[in-house]
């Protein structure tokens, strides 16, 4: 549930598609374990590690 005057996915999500690059902080929190858990089904054996897969996402 989000707290008063927080701003909800789809809300953020378009202000990145207006160059507002500071809503990533706020993405980052919310979405990051289920980011880098999803990774890791992507990455096993591989040399590049989740992190490296997904923080790029959250730029």
């Amino acid at each position: 549930m989000m707290g008063e005057g927080e701003r909800s996915d789809n809300e953020l999500v378009a202000a990145t598609r207006t160059g507002d690059r500071s809503v990533y902080a706020e993405l980052w929190p919310r979405h990051s374990r289920t980011a880098i858990a999803g990774a890791r089904l992507y990455t096993v054996g591989n040399r590049v590690g989740p992190m490296r897969t997904i923080v790029p996402a959250f730029r």
